[in-house]
């Protein structure tokens, strides 16, 4: 849980450099995020992940795709390619 949230914390404050740096560091940050979600993250990864509640899965791949969602959305609109 302690990853998933500093790798959404880490996507949410690299939208700071759109405006000044273009969103090449935020689509590297996302790449990160996407793949430590689906590849490393113990109870998301795609691959013999830990058992938990099909619920809690739910809730955090939720919480991961509203973040997700939101910050490509903020990305695009703060690097004017609406």
């Amino acid at each position: 849980m302690m990853g998933l949230l500093m790798s959404l914390g880490a996507l949410i404050i690299s939208i700071f450099s759109v405006s000044s740096k273009g969103g090449k560091y935020f689509n590297i940050t996302l790449i990160i995020v996407f793949s430590g979600v689906f590849l490393v993250n113990d109870a998301l990864r795609v691959w013999d992940p830990l058992p938990m509640p099909i619920n809690a899965k739910i809730a955090m791949y939720g919480v991961f795709s509203l973040v997700v969602v939101g910050c490509v959305f903020l990305a695009r609109k703060l690097s004017g390619n609406e």
